[in-house]
């Protein structure tokens, strides 16, 4: 996680994937104890793609940046177990860069999963964000597609 921060702090943006560091920057091994390997999802902020969307000069790069990250995002959360709730994901990353492994019983386990009555309050805070923000890209081609197959990733 160091690494995410190092870069963070000299791009002012997280990587969209793990392979956007240097290799000087990645001190920690790719794969966890089991030989699994780490699973990136980039942090997603909801809000600030919200504003991107609201503002009538949007900027191209950050709308690139923006429709990448939507699309790992809905990458990475088709290729997780199906038992692994996608809202959990799609919450985790809205509070930051994730990363974990799947390890050796096929079931991650997540900083203050065991806080449920939380954690069910702030899916529901994301989901409404999403929607939100859904409802928001409809003039935003490249937005509104990186949201619709976010979205269908969910529902399967």
């Amino acid at each position: 996680m160091q690494s995410l921060g190092f870069y963070y702090t000299n791009t002012g943006k997280y990587p969209t994937q793990l392979s956007d560091l240097s290799s000087d920057q990645i001190k920690t091994p790719t794969n966890d104890s089991w030989g699994q390997p780490y699973i990136y999802i980039p942090h997603v902020d909801w809000l600030s793609i919200l504003e991107l969307l609201q503002d009538t000069n949007i900027d191209d790069k950050e709308l690139q940046y923006w429709v990448k990250v939507l699309q790992v995002l809905s990458k990475q959360i088709s290729t997780l177990p199906q038992d692994l709730d996608p809202m959990l994901i799609l919450t985790l990353c809205s509070e930051g860069p994730l990363v974990f492994s799947i390890g050796y019983r096929n079931k991650p386990i997540f900083p203050g999963e065991d806080d449920q009555i939380n954690q069910q309050e702030k899916i529901r805070q994301v989901a409404q964000l999403i929607k939100t923000t859904r409802e928001r890209a409809s003039g935003n081609i490249p937005i509104r597609q990186a949201l619709e197959n976010v979205s269908s990733q969910i529902k399967s």
